[in-house]
């Protein structure tokens, strides 16, 4: 048979430490959160300059910047035409839709809302312009990148590994 007053204390003492656990004590948690946000925001100050270098230099957006199978900018199509316009600024430059789609309706479709999101947003569509079309960097050839590759490292069996694939002090 089951003790009455056993099972009261058990139940007292469970909703105690459930009482504890939703206590202001826990209100730091959102604190911390907040404080890494802010750190990560800091830290994106600095390295916000070699970012639109970047981007003005490759000058392009691909599929995932778009709502799959439509027209419509993502959340990440937003950041990336924002930050290209702002880096585009005074200069202008075009920004390349680089795809491998074929339903030209659609290309078409994104171009336009595209140009439409940077006319909304303010931003000169007489110096920005867009289009379908391959980044503006080349990047490296198949053949470059593996002499770059075996010419940065040296050493046994761990030649040619990146730095963070080697072992620990072979670097």
């Amino acid at each position: 048979m089951v003790d009455r007053k056993r099972v009261l204390a058990t139940l007292g003492a469970v909703s105690m430490l459930w009482a504890a656990g939703c206590s202001e004590k826990n209100a730091g948690m959102a604190i911390t959160q907040e404080d890494s946000a802010q750190r990560r925001a800091e830290h994106h100050t600095y390295t916000q300059s070699m970012r639109d270098n970047v981007l003005v230099l490759d000058s392009s957006i691909v599929d995932t910047c778009f709502v799959p199978h439509a027209a419509d900018l993502s959340g990440l199509g937003i950041d990336r035409i924002t930050r290209m316009g702002e880096a585009f600024g005074s200069i202008g430059g075009t920004i390349r839709y680089r795809t491998s789609l074929r339903d030209e309706e659609l290309v078409d479709a994104r171009l336009a809302s595209v140009r439409e999101f940077l006319a909304a947003s303010g931003f000169d569509t007489d110096i920005i312009t867009v289009e379908a079309g391959l980044a503006r960097s080349a990047g490296m050839t198949a053949a470059e990148s593996i002499e770059r590759r075996n010419a940065g490292f040296s050493g046994g069996d761990d030649a040619g590994a990146p730095p963070a694939m080697m072992p620990a002090g072979a670097q």
